[in-house]
């Protein structure tokens, strides 16, 4: 398993950088920067994202989205076409309780994935099939104190509507 220090795949002339303008929390969270760039995967007139954000909260791994170039010639998230399925949560581990290699493993023996920035920072991809376990995993850990979680973007099935 590989736990990388990037967030996203390695670059490559498949994907794409699209930048994100983050909505700031009520308290300004995150107060380090205005903008998170994720790996997309150019698909017709529609992006695929392939990262797992860190700080992003409207969209998730697989999710499909549109884009603009902006005055500077940067990609730039408008908004999102169709959602792929997946979740978003992040940790930040208390490495004198958990270490984060550890950590990553249970998530990959559960079906999920993560990224890692800053030693300890944590993005993780929950596929819904997988949600109810991990979602369980990681509200078990953060109530014994082994690290901090936030909600990213939260994948909810739309009932399908019923024909008469």
């Amino acid at each position: 398993m590989k736990v990388t220090d990037m967030n996203g795949p390695e670059a490559s002339g498949d994907f794409v950088e699209v930048w994100f303008k983050l909505v700031k929390s009520a308290d300004g969270y995150p107060k380090s920067q205005d903008w998170e760039e994720l790996w997309a995967k150019p698909n017709g007139q529609e992006y695929t994202v392939s990262s797992i954000p860190f700080f992003e909260n409207r969209v998730s791994r697989g999710d499909s989205i549109q884009v603009t170039k902006n005055a500077e010639g940067f990609l730039q998230f408008t908004e999102v076409v169709s959602r792929g399925g997946h979740s978003t949560f992040r940790a930040y581990i208390d490495l004198e309780k958990t270490g984060v290699q550890q950590f990553a493993a249970a998530l990959k023996s559960m079906g999920a994935d993560c990224e890692v920035t800053l030693k300890n920072l944590v993005a993780c991809d929950v596929p819904r099939d997988v949600m109810s376990g991990v979602e369980e995993y990681l509200v078990r850990g953060a109530e014994e104190k082994k690290w901090g979680l936030q909600d990213g973007f939260i994948f909810e099935a739309q009932p399908k509507e019923l024909s008469s």
